[in-house]
């Protein structure tokens, strides 16, 4: 497999900020359910983008050549995961009063 030109590496680091930034405009909207998640949003985008990539990355790359793929999965998963599960935690206005 040929080595990546450095146009594949700006349009390869370019990625994960389109996906945080378009979780940055949608919470910035007056959508309750949108506003609300304003903070964790990026997170769970970001993170969805990069398991969802390393998705694709596995599916086309050969079996033993599909490490990193792997690991982004995970990565990119367990970021999904830690916000999903933190958020409800960390803001007050979804705490649930007795």
């Amino acid at each position: 497999m040929p080595a990546p030109s450095s146009s594949d590496r700006v349009r390869g680091s370019a990625r994960p900020r389109v996906a945080s930034y378009t979780a940055a405009l949608l919470s910035q909207t007056a959508v309750p359910a949108w506003n609300d998640a304003h903070r964790g949003l990026p997170y769970v985008f970001t993170g969805s983008a990069a398991a969802s990539g390393a998705g694709h990355g596995m599916l086309v790359a050969p079996v033993a050549e599909a490490g990193p793929a792997r690991r982004l999965a995970v990565g990119g998963a367990a970021a999904e995961v830690v916000e999903a599960g933190v958020r409800p935690t960390r803001d007050p206005a979804h705490v649930v009063k007795p």
